[in-house]
């Protein structure tokens, strides 16, 4: 069976071959998602944490500021698009801790990853705005790391 041009059976056994647990294209008036049998918990991937960039002499304490980036191709939201009246996951000056949820990228079709911060500490500013389009390794948020 084919769809988009594509042989089925060959989609299936990438998908069975590889890491992920599902695929989904969709057509303008097809589509077809092929999901992993005894498919385990996606793993959440957090972006590495990167050389500290900026040091502030705030007195006795030093500031430091880390940019959180993108680890794919897609489309950049701080607003859950899949929840109807969904609230931003982070404003300007919230708090984070490792591991918070800052933002999803969706990708091709409707697969979305959250965005992970690899710190604590605060939100200082946005580099990117909701919906924007993002390339990969793109700075999406700028962070006061806390020590």
């Amino acid at each position: 069976m084919r769809i988009f041009g594509l042989d089925l059976e060959r989609l299936v056994n990438i998908v069975e071959a590889s890491e992920i647990n599902s695929l989904t294209i969709n057509g303008l008036f097809e589509g077809v998602t092929i999901i992993k049998q005894n498919a385990l918990p996606r793993k959440e991937i957090m972006p590495p944490p990167l050389p500290m960039k900026k040091e502030r002499d705030m007195g006795k304490r030093k500031m430091k500021y880390q940019d959180i980036t993108s680890l794919g191709v897609g489309t950049f939201y701080l607003i859950d698009p899949r929840i109807p009246k969904a609230k931003p996951y982070v404003k300007k000056g919230s708090k984070i801790k490792k591991g918070d949820v800052v933002g999803s990228i969706k990708h091709f079709g409707n697969l979305y990853d959250d965005v992970l911060s690899p710190y604590n500490g605060r939100i200082r500013d946005f580099y990117v705005s909701d919906g924007q389009k993002v390339d990969w390794i793109k700075p999406l948020l700028k962070v006061r790391v806390k020590h």
